[in-house]
């Protein structure tokens, strides 16, 4: 509303007015974000953790893609636009602000819920039996906090996190920067933001739907859910790599591994939060952990603007060409090797968090779904 009032005329216009807005428009967003999380983590167990964040986590591409179109349909008028937001925000942002709960644990208060352990406990003269369930001890809350920073996990997770998103969006923040270097035209670089939007959403359901699908599955096919992450990441990286050689004709293919790689590591890191340190306090956990991209992006985006900058030949207003984006691209590629042993670090730490869900869960719902299918089999629901 305060955007629309200083684009009409409404109150003066300054850039400390416009940083400040911005500063609450993140806030909100990321309140919402983290709101949605943390209800739907507490909603559903362990098992199908990653997808259903997969689901919250497409919608914000789809919005952004939604917004993009609707900005192109008005004809780029900012007055008109910001007026859609705050109209779209009093009436979808408000009345969700009351609507968005976790439902309520109906587990009678005198019975202790289960949980099947961490490994398939059988008896020496029962092999081959239904894994061993035990009553669950008082449930502990989660870590934050000092705990949380002391914890190697967090910046395990943390330092991953860095590593995956910070390229990805310097990537987004140069694609316009790109198209001046490649005298691309308008409707190639609005493709290129559209693709971005569209193809986060998409990877980020797929990938949910992945790494709860394969965590679930016994040897050999077991594949923990960081492992996907060095999947993405090595593409990632080989892509930005291999633009040292192509150019301008590489651009689509690294703004679809890009997108790729950025949306894997929300869908995993977030799921991952919420298991290793619990849910309780998941909203804390994981608004320390989006300090990573926030931190990353501002860093990697301030070092290729300072690369491009000292590629522009004498004489030209902007840097033109190949030239440009070489260094940008290499460290890139370098930093999503980087990631991608940090990675596989995260997926051989054991996670001994038992803090959350009410139902039969463990670290990579393994023992879950097994103990879910043996319940299948016996006819049990």
């Amino acid at each position: 509303m305060v955007c629309w009032a200083m684009l009409t005329g409404a109150i003066p216009i300054s850039y400390t007015g416009f940083c400040i807005l911005y500063f609450l428009i993140g806030q909100g967003g990321f309140g919402y974000f983290i709101t949605t999380f943390s209800c739907n983590s507490k909603n559903f167990p362990e098992a199908d953790r990653a997808k259903i964040l997969g689901y919250f986590l497409s919608a914000y591409g789809l919005s952004a893609m939604i917004f993009t179109f609707v900005y192109d349909m008005i004809n780029r008028d900012l007055n008109t636009f910001f007026l859609v937001l705050w109209v779209t925000t009093v009436c979808v942002g408000v009345p969700a602000t009351f609507l968005i709960k976790a439902v309520p644990n109906e587990e009678p208060a005198d019975q202790e819920p289960l949980q099947v352990h961490d490994s398939f406990q059988r008896d020496e003269d029962h092999s081959g039996e239904a894994p061993v369930v035990a009553a669950k001890e008082k449930k502990k809350k989660g870590i934050t906090g000092v705990e949380l920073f002391k914890s190697k996990d967090f910046w395990l997770l943390f330092c991953t996190f860095f590593c995956f998103t910070g390229p990805c969006l310097m990537w987004k923040n140069i694609i316009g920067t790109v198209g001046t270097a490649f005298s691309l035209s308008d409707d190639f670089i609005n493709g290129l933001i559209y693709g971005w939007s569209g193809f986060n959403a998409l990877f980020r359901v797929l990938v949910g739907f992945l790494a709860d699908y394969f965590a679930g599955k016994t040897t050999p096919y077991l594949i923990v859910r960081p492992m996907w992450l060095v999947f993405a990441g090595c593409l990632a990286s080989i892509v930005d790599l291999l633009y040292l050689a192509t150019g301008e004709s590489f651009v689509w293919t690294i703004n679809i591994f890009n997108t790729l790689i950025y949306a894997t590591a929300f869908a995993i890191i977030s799921t991952e939060v919420s298991v290793r340190f619990g849910v309780d306090f998941f909203g804390f956990n994981m608004g320390m952990c989006s300090l990573a991209p926030a931190i990353s992006g501002l860093v990697f985006t301030s070092l290729s603007t300072t690369f491009t900058t000292s590629e522009i030949e004498e004489g030209d207003d902007a840097c033109y060409g190949k030239h440009c984006f070489t260094s940008t691209f290499l460290l890139g590629g370098v930093t999503f090797a980087v990631g991608c042993v940090l990675a596989v670090l995260l997926s051989a730490t054991k996670n001994q968090s038992k803090f959350n869900d009410d139902l039969p869960m463990s670290e990579t719902a393994v023992n879950y779904t097994n103990f879910r299918d043996l319940d299948d089999e016996d006819g049990h629901e």
